[in-house]
């Protein structure tokens, strides 16, 4: 299983936009990335971020994917670009197969500088 948390920020040519032309762009979006959305990528959750956590990022909306391949996260990125979404928002992913978190840990305590 390969995970992919997306975070992101409206730019302010997403601001300018009306809630029409907005809403339009959102469903052309959804459209786009309709042909790589199977049983095999799955939304695990999304929402407003939180700005009170101890060192929370400066964004406003997350998103965590699940797909059994890298590839289906890799051509669901690609899609995104094609849609234009990065015109109208400052967007971090962070992505990687799973891995159960003993196994990350001693990765990182064994790491080498």
């Amino acid at each position: 299983m390969h995970l992919l948390v997306e975070i992101w920020t409206p730019k302010p040519a997403w601001l300018a936009l009306n809630p029409s032309d907005r809403r339009t762009f959102v469903d052309g979006v959804l459209a786009a990335v309709q042909p790589v959305m199977t049983e095999d990528l799955v939304l695990l959750g999304s929402g407003l971020a939180r700005d009170d956590l101890p060192h929370a990022l400066p964004c406003r909306y997350f998103a965590v994917w699940k797909a059994a391949q890298a590839a289906q996260l890799e051509a669901f990125a690609a899609l995104l670009v094609q849609a234009g979404w990065y015109t109208y928002f400052d967007q971090v992913n962070v992505g990687g197969q799973h891995m159960p978190l003993g196994k990350v840990l001693s990765h990182q305590v064994e790491l080498e500088p």
